[in-house]
């Protein structure tokens, strides 16, 4: 097996692993049964598969779950001391530290296509497909609704990069997996709070600022501009987080 797949073959027995899964069934569950309830207007699944994913990615709650992955894949290997068994392997440090990397980022692309499945299911059972119409603000139908929907499950999935690179250095800083979950979503919170007094030419140049995508795809037009704008933001703060964290662990001594 390359390390690739141990790294994923790990992250699907762990129990952190499998609760991902049960908490977007209990949210997407819920997320339907509020809309059956509070809704009084005709929506369709595709609407579900959009607004469902706005919801959860707006509640951090799919951040919680990758932060949570990030942190067992890391500092896990600290606190249980089999970093010290791992290096002893004819492995490079770089190579484990993208087999754990890439499986976290598999992982939390599997959990997104899940939510949608599930939404697309439960939108169906309530409401029918309709022939993949989607409603915007006010309720109007939007232009090109499935490519919408792509649009912002790949946006969330890039964002992701930013969280596992954020979770990661903090994993090797503090060796402790609570230590860097709180430490990751603390920031992350704190960050969000911030973006309500932070002038917006400051604001578009943090990955924060783009994390609702939502609202950037539920409008007349798609903004095209502040999509491609996320893309590029978040991926320079990953590749100089994940740079920050690995020279961090080269430098230690990680058999101590």
């Amino acid at each position: 097996m390359t390390y690739t797949k141990i790294e994923q073959y790990k992250i699907k027995k762990s129990w952190q692993g499998l609760s991902g899964y049960i908490l977007m069934f209990g949210l997407v569950l819920a997320a339907t049964i509020g809309f059956k309830i509070s809704v009084n207007h005709e929506i369709s699944s595709y609407d579900m598969v959009l607004v469902t994913i706005g919801n959860i990615n707006n509640s951090l709650v799919f951040h919680f779950v990758v932060s949570l992955i990030s942190c067992l894949s890391f500092a896990g290997e600290y606190a249980y001391e089999t970093y010290r068994y791992i290096l002893i392997r004819p492995v490079s440090l770089f190579k484990l530290y993208i087999s754990k990397f890439s499986s976290i980022w598999f992982y939390s692309l599997k959990l997104l296509i899940y939510i949608a499945v599930l939404s697309f299911i439960s939108g169906t059972i309530f409401w029918g497909a309709q022939s993949g119409v989607v409603h915007g603000k006010d309720h109007i139908v939007l232009d090109y609704g499935l490519l919408r929907i792509i649009l912002l499950y790949i946006g969330i999935w890039i964002n992701m990069l930013f969280i596992i690179a954020l979770s990661i250095l903090f994993s090797v800083k503090f060796k402790n997996q609570a230590t860097a979950l709180i430490g990751t979503m603390g920031l992350l919170f704190i960050s969000i709070m911030a973006t309500d007094i932070m002038p917006t030419d400051i604001m578009k140049y943090t990955p924060i600022g783009y994390f609702s995508l939502i609202q950037y795809l539920n409008g007349i037009n798609i903004q095209w501009r502040e999509l491609i704008s996320c893309l590029l933001v978040n991926t320079l703060y990953c590749i100089l987080i994940t740079m920050i964290s690995f020279l961090y662990i080269k430098k230690q001594d990680v058999l101590v």
